[in-house]
């Protein structure tokens, strides 16, 4: 039958597990894949019973948290044949222990969910926040390794509870685990399931922050050697010590055209985009400075110090920016009032507040933010390098060799790395050439010794030998968690 699923898409399910394949085709990277069933337990109990079953029955299963992996495969499992355990509803938070600065959550917790969550009981703590929408998994992304405005996440997911493929559970032991420190005594196994096939995440512990007397976003404009070599500087002298998010003239310019017909309720011409952003052919950089007013302000000196020529730098805070828009449009100042609207939720994602404003780069239709409903298909990858000029340069050189349209953004983490992350958009008929350009990068990139820092479900992992299968055959002996991800298929 036809239904729709709690994300808008269409899915043909079959009425009973196993009665035909079900095909789940619309996805922002536009794979299609045959799914046998879908299952929502409500439960520990309800989940152990439909992996004991699936064993039983030799039915392979992929589990997510809430499917919004946007443009690495959302939802969709690896191979086709594999059938799709959802637990979006497991969305419980809490205990809260503020002495920790930590919460239990469990994988359907979204990041609006937590924020709201977190603005009702506990207003003066936040969490690192990513760009991916206010309806993505925090569990989800932080497994995946995804990369906050306040660092990696799987720096702040810690005090995993599992459950393996035969059902049984694993938590912590209280008489050897304390949340105030990542790891237990002995042995740390939470490693063995970021990024892994061998186990579900039932729940974790995430680390919170103390919000700051003083939280400002700083931005950046300038050509891409001149803010790298600049951000490098900043991260060797301590100046920067949270995340850099670069974007490349063509990426800022799509989600500023689509950020303005957002705001003004119908397409915009040139002519208003212009006027509105007039800077053209720089690379816009987004970090930030925390904590009390006059450390924030003597970073803020020591940073304008630090930056090299040619590298324009405006900070920002929230109260601020919402009083300087509300006086542009009170003197009327449209264009000044809506530059800063359409970029102001995105300066949010530095003090903690999540935000769907970042998936308007994509084709989205203006009263929907499921990216796989988008008019046009998009790909994302990635690729890890050193910190220098030469690494980003030949990485983009590289992408744009196999897809010339690529967007590129460059994270800064730190004083030794970054990851380019780049978008392949894509128009319906493009979507078998966008594939073959996603395989194609990987390979050079890897060639060059760029290898990416997370996968998405087109693209086969290492090899499935040495530690990897001695691991897998012990945690799950009959390969029933999602085969072909994470490891060469």
């Amino acid at each position: 039958m036809q239904q729709p699923d709690p994300h808008g898409r269409t899915t043909r399910t079959a009425d009973h597990p196993g009665d035909g394949l079900a095909s789940i085709a619309t996805t922002l990277c536009r794979s299609r894949r045959q799914v046998p069933w879908v299952k929502q337990p409500q439960d520990e109990n309800d989940l152990r019973a439909i992996l004991l079953e699936a064993s039983r029955s030799g039915a392979p299963i992929n589990v997510i948290s809430t499917g919004r992996n946007w443009g690495y495969g959302s939802h969709l499992p690896s191979q086709d044949g594999t059938a799709l355990i959802d637990l979006r509803a497991w969305n419980e938070i809490g205990p809260l222990d503020p002495a920790t600065l930590s919460v239990r959550i469990q994988p359907g917790v979204t990041q609006g969910e937590l924020h709201r969550w977190l603005q009702k009981h506990a207003p003066g703590l936040a969490f690192n926040t990513t760009g991916a929408g206010t309806q993505t998994s925090i569990l989800g992304c932080a497994l995946e390794r995804g990369i906050g405005y306040a660092g990696p996440l799987d720096e702040d997911i810690f005090g995993l509870e599992v459950m393996l493929a035969d059902g049984q559970v694993h938590r912590p032991d209280p008489e050897w685990f304390h949340a105030a420190r990542d790891h237990a005594a002995g042995p740390s196994h939470d490693a063995l399931f970021f990024q892994s096939n061998y186990g579900i995440v039932l729940a974790a512990r995430l680390r919170l922050r103390v919000r700051q007397e003083k939280e400002q976003a700083v931005v950046l404009n300038g050509s891409l050697p001149g803010l790298l070599r600049s951000l490098e500087e900043c991260y060797r002298s301590g100046i920067l010590t949270l995340p850099t998010h670069i974007s490349e003239p063509g990426r800022t310019g799509r989600l500023a055209a689509n950020r303005l017909s957002q705001l003004r309720g119908r397409a915009v011409t040139v002519e208003e985009l212009r006027a509105v952003f007039p800077e053209r052919n720089e690379h816009v950089a987004l970090t930030a400075l925390h904590g009390r007013a006059p450390m924030v302000d003597a970073a803020w000196r020591e940073l304008r110090r630090t930056l090299g020529r040619g590298v324009a730098a405006w900070r920002l805070g929230e109260t601020t920016a919402r009083r300087i828009e509300s006086l542009a449009r009170k003197i009327r100042l449209r264009n000044h009032a809506d530059r800063l609207a359409a970029f102001l939720p995105l300066l949010g994602l530095t003090w903690g507040t999540p935000t769907d404003a970042g998936l308007h780069a994509l084709a989205l239709r203006t009263d929907q933010n499921d990216a796989d409903l988008a008019q046009e298909g998009a790909i994302y990858g990635n690729a890890v390098s050193a910190l220098t000029v030469a690494a980003a340069t030949e990485t983009a050189a590289i992408i744009r060799a196999a897809w010339a349209e690529a967007a590129c953004t460059y994270i800064v983490l730190n004083a030794h790395c970054l990851v380019t992350v780049f978008t392949l958009h894509f128009s319906p008929e493009q979507t078998s050439a966008a594939k073959v350009a996603e395989e194609t990068i990987y390979s050079a990139l890897r060639a060059r010794g760029y290898p990416p820092y997370r996968l998405g479900i087109n693209i086969a992992g290492p090899a499935g030998e040495g530690l990897h299968e001695l691991v897998k055959n012990a945690l799950d002996p009959h390969l029933l968690l999602a085969p072909g991800r994470y490891e060469k298929q």
